[in-house]
């Protein structure tokens, strides 16, 4: 078979694909493309930053040929055409960005498919600004070289099973007693050989409110037993305290989306140095949702909430059956919208955290209860011929969750829904805190009569909502 030698397998032309790099495991994936290349980003950091106000976060996700998120409640949607290599960005529907994939015809605006970094201007109702989208980077961790005479013959991970780590971290230091923190970002500082890293290592200073500096340094270890430890250490000035300290080692197993929470002491002084992979956000200090506040739990930005149809019943002569003709499965992401307090009851302490989610009452045109935001809320919604379905998804819930399993924790979770901006129905179910969101739940007939007029018949819907 002829080998093209301008290529390296799956990477496209030399043109497009400059120094022959080979796919970054940690942060890219095949895709189906064009012919100048078949290599796209994983996941994709959105900001979306109104004049003169914060800047609100998103993650867009792979979703096989497009990538879908949203951020600041706008929906965001790219991909490409893979007959006419033309790449396009979509928010709330509306094209805002255009682009040749791997185009070389003079005038034309080109990008390439493994990076497309950009923004626009862009105007969401009455409120103007700016909409970002870069790709999310992680590094990859080099492997252990296998032994053909030893125990282990083949390549291993650098630890545990992980191959791939944060290009940065998020540090908090927290003084226990005066509640004065020092809060920043560290980059990763280890030593690369051919994109891989054997030791990592990130290292930096954070600034402290009201006053100082700290000098933070992180490194991801093993200990005899394959697990991948975290530890490092703390020196500089928390307002005018002094503070040098080492971290103990503590084991993290996911070191893509690694976290953990010290306890160091200095003097009389006790501090929380709370650390996490910095993803798609601010590196703001940790949130704590006050129904799971064992652990810091970092919400995610987005999830993703499905809509198909469940148990169908007609009814019985003489009356009619109804059509549901117009029905086709939803798939949207749904954003986490907080409000939040320092903690003055204190219940997110042990969590590594003076933060707290707070009451912010609902966006959804005040039809739900006003107690369905307690704790912050996940809001999105989409459409089909059938109409609009609009959900609110809650933390923090009534429902008595009754005994969870050993060493774990329970929450109750709500769902309430909309079906053309009227409250239709509710879900109510119970979650281990903390594990992956997982909820699936089948019912919501009042949603199905408004949406079919069912009569005296019904038609259920099934939402799931998961991560990802």
């Amino acid at each position: 078979m002829p080998m093209n030698r301008f290529t390296v397998i799956g990477l496209g032309t030399r043109k497009f694909q400059a120094d022959n790099t080979p796919i970054l495991e940690c942060s890219e994936k095949l895709k189906p493309g064009c012919g100048c290349c078949k290599i796209g980003p994983c996941d994709i950091c959105l900001e979306w930053e109104p004049y003169g106000e914060s800047i609100e976060y998103g993650t867009a996700v792979d979703a096989g040929d497009e990538w879908i998120g949203s951020a600041g409640g706008i929906v965001f949607v790219a991909g490409w055409d893979p007959y006419t290599c033309t790449f396009s960005i979509t928010l709330n529907g509306d094209k805002v960005f255009s682009a040749v994939l791997c185009g070389d015809y003079y005038g034309e605006e080109t990008v390439t498919c493994r990076n497309w970094d950009g923004e626009v201007s862009y105007t969401n109702g009455y409120e103007e600004g700016t909409f970002r989208w870069a790709k999310k980077t992680h590094v990859e961790l080099q492997k252990r070289k296998g032994d053909p005479d030893g125990e282990y013959k083949c390549a291993r991970p650098f630890c545990g099973d992980c191959t791939c780590t944060c290009d940065q971290l998020c540090v908090t230091v927290t003084d226990t007693g005066g509640l004065d923190s020092c809060t920043g970002i560290i980059p990763h500082v280890g030593y690369m050989c051919d994109g891989r890293t054997s030791e990592p290592e990130w290292e930096g200073s954070i600034d402290c409110d009201p006053s100082g500096s700290l000098l933070i340094s992180v490194q991801l270890v093993r200990d005899d037993y394959d697990n991948c430890i975290l530890t490092g250490s703390v020196s500089g000035t928390v307002g005018e305290e002094p503070l040098d300290a080492e971290f103990s080692g503590i084991v993290v197993s996911n070191c893509a989306s690694m976290s953990a929470t010290f306890e160091v002491t200095d003097g009389y002084n006790t501090y929380s140095v709370s650390i996490r992979c910095l993803d798609c956000g601010s590196c703001e200090p940790e949130i704590c949702l006050e129904c799971c506040d064992s652990v810091p739990p970092s919400p995610p930005a987005t999830l993703t909430c499905r809509i198909s149809l469940g148990a169908i019943e007609q009814p019985e002569d003489p009356e009619p059956p109804f059509s549901t003709a117009c029905w086709t499965n939803l798939e949207f992401p749904i954003s986490f919208i907080y409000d939040v307090d320092e903690d003055v009851g204190q219940v997110c302490v042990d969590a590594g955290t003076t933060r707290r989610v707070d009451c912010i009452g609902n966006l959804l045109d005040g039809e739900f209860n006003e107690s369905c935001c307690s704790g912050g809320q996940w809001v999105g919604g989409g459409s089909n011929a059938c109409g609009d379905i609009d959900v609110c998804f809650v933390p923090c819930g009534e429902l008595s969750c009754g005994t969870p399993p050993p060493g774990e924790t329970l929450t109750s979770w709500d769902l309430y829904v909309q079906v053309g901006g009227a409250n239709c129905s509710e879900g109510k179910m119970c979650l281990i805190c903390h594990d992956a969101i997982a909820w699936s739940v089948e019912g919501f007939a009042v949603c199905g009569e408004q949406l079919f007029s069912t009569g005296t018949g019904s038609a259920l819907l099934v939402i799931d909502i998961t991560e990802s």
